[in-house]
C-alpha cells in the first residue's frame, strides 16, 4: 500500500459512520458494518506492511486509531443489527428458533435468507447487551489498547463483553524485564543530557529506537503532568515543599541508578571480562616463560657492538649503522633474539576484582594527574628564569 492509500484510511472510516447513521434497515445496517469491517482490514495491513518496513511509530499509530474507529463502527453496527432483528422477530418477519405456529401456513424469513448466521445474530446480541449493562466499556477497552501502543483487535471487544472472565496476567519474561531495565538506563541518560546518538552506543541499540523510547517517556510524562495538580495554583510554603521533595526524589532515584550501574559493571567485570583476561595473561605469560632464543647474549653483544656507528667513516654510512643499531638494540627485538633466562621479563600483577580495577584506576590517576603536576611546576621554574 502507498501513502495514497494512508490518506483514504479517514475516508473509508467516514463513510462507514454516515452509511451507519443513514440506516434504516438490517440490510443497510449490515452494509455499514461491512464497510467498518473494510476500513479495519486496510488500516491493519497498511499497518503491519510498514512494520515490516521499520515506519516510524506515527505511522503504525495512526492505523491503529482508524482500527479503533472501524471497530467502535462495527460494535455500534452490531448493536443496531441486533435490535434490528429482534425487533423483525417480534413482528412476526423472521423467524424464531424452535417450531412456529402456523407455520404451514405462512412462510416467515430465516437468518440464512437475510444474509446473516446464527452465530453473527448471536455475537450481535451479546455486544449489544454487554453495552446496555456497562454503556461505553467496550469503547473505553479499545481507547485503552491504542493508549498502551498496542492493536486493537475483535478479540478484545469479544473479552469486554465478558468482564465477569478475570484474566491473570502473565508474569513479565527475562528478556521484557531486561528492555525495562535497558529503557530505564535510556531515560535516565537522556535526563542527564547525554545525546541519543551516544546513548545508542552505550547500550549498543539502534539510535531510532533510542529516539523513539525517549519520545515515548516524554509523551508519558507529558500526559501525566497534565493529570497531575498544577504547583502554580498551591501556595509559596507547599510550592516549596512540592520542590524540595521532588528534588530528594530526583537525587534518590539518582543515587539507586547509579548503585545500580556500579553494582552491573562489578558483576560483569568480576564474572565475565577479568576472568578471560586472566587466562589470556595467564597464556601469555606460559608462552613468554618457555620462549626460546635465536642466540645467546654474548653474541648479540658482539653483533650489536660491530653496528656501532662510531666504527665506521662517511655521512651516509653512519646513518645505515646508526638505523641498523637502532633496529637492533629495540627491546622488542631483544626479546625475539634471546630466550627468557637471559632477558628475563618483569610480569606485574593484574587486577583480581573489581575492588582491585578501581584502586588501581585510581592509582593511574592520581600518578597522572601527579605527572602533570610537575610538568607544568618545571614549566613555570623555566619561565621564572
Amino acid at each position: 500500500m502507498t501513502g495514497t492509500a494512508l490518506e483514504s484510511l479517514p475516508r473509508l472510516i467516514r463513510e462507514a459512520s454516515a452509511a451507519l447513521a443513514k440506516a434504516e434497515s438490517a440490510a443497510e445496517v449490515l452494509d455499514a458494518f461491512d464497510r467498518a469491517k473494510f476500513a479495519y482490514d486496510q488500516a491493519k495491513a497498511f499497518a503491519h506492511t510498514n512494520k515490516a518496513k521499520e515506519a516510524f511509530d506515527t505511522i503504525v499509530l495512526a492505523c491503529r486509531r482508524v482500527q479503533a474507529d472501524a471497530l467502535n463502527i462495527e460494535v455500534r453496527a452490531q448493536c443496531r443489527l441486533a435490535d434490528e432483528f429482534d425487533s423483525a422477530q417480534s413482528r412476526g418477519e423472521v423467524a424464531k428458533r424452535g417450531r412456529q405456529k402456523g407455520s404451514k401456513k405462512e412462510h416467515l424469513a430465516t437468518t440464512a435468507d437475510i444474509g446473516l448466521t446464527r452465530k453473527q445474530v448471536h455475537e450481535a446480541r451479546q455486544i449489544r447487551d454487554a453495552e446496555k449493562k456497562n454503556p461505553g466499556a467496550i469503547k473505553k477497552a479499545i481507547d485503552q489498547k491504542v493508549a498502551a501502543g498496542k492493536e486493537p483487535t475483535r478479540a478484545d471487544v469479544k473479552r469486554a463483553t465478558r468482564p465477569s472472565q478475570t484474566i491473570k496476567p502473565k508474569p513479565p519474561t527475562k528478556r521484557q524485564e531486561e528492555n525495562a531495565e535497558r529503557n530505564l538506563r535510556i531515560i535516565a541518560l537522556a535526563d542527564q543530557g547525554m545525546p541519543a546518538n551516544q546513548i545508542a552506543i552505550e547500550v549498543d541499540l539502534g539510535e531510532r529506537v533510542v529516539h523513539q523510547i525517549i519520545e515515548h517517556e516524554r509523551e508519558r510524562r507529558g500526559a501525566v503532568q497534565q493529570a497531575a495538580i498544577d504547583p502554580a495554583t498551591l501556595s509559596m510554603t507547599a510550592q516549596e515543599k512540592l520542590e524540595a521533595a521532588i528534588r530528594q526524589v530526583k537525587r534518590k532515584l539518582e543515587i539507586e541508578f547509579e548503585q545500580k550501574v556500579q553494582d552491573e559493571c562489578a558483576r560483569r567485570l568480576n564474572e565475565i571480562s577479568l576472568p578471560s583476561y586472566a587466562k589470556e595473561l595467564r597464556e601469555l605469560e606460559h608462552a613468554i616463560k618457555h620462549r626460546q632464543g635465536k642466540m645467546d647474549k654474548a653474541t648479540y653483544k658482539l653483533i650489536l657492538s660491530c653496528l656501532h656507528p662510531d666504527l665506521v667513516e662517511g655521512e651516509a654510512t653512519k646513518r645505515r649503522f646508526a638505523k641498523a643499531f637502532a633496529i637492533f638494540s629495540d627491546k622488542a627485538m631483544v626479546k625475539r633474539l634471546l630466550d627468557e633466562r637471559e632477558s628475563p621479563t618483569e610480569f606485574t600483577g593484574m587486577p583480581q576484582n573489581y575492588a582491585e580495577w578501581m584502586q588501581a584506576k585510581a592509582k593511574a590517576t592520581a600518578d597522572r594527574r601527579a605527572a602533570a603536576a610537575a610538568r607544568k611546576a618545571g614549566k613555570t621554574n623555566i619561565q621564572k628564569r
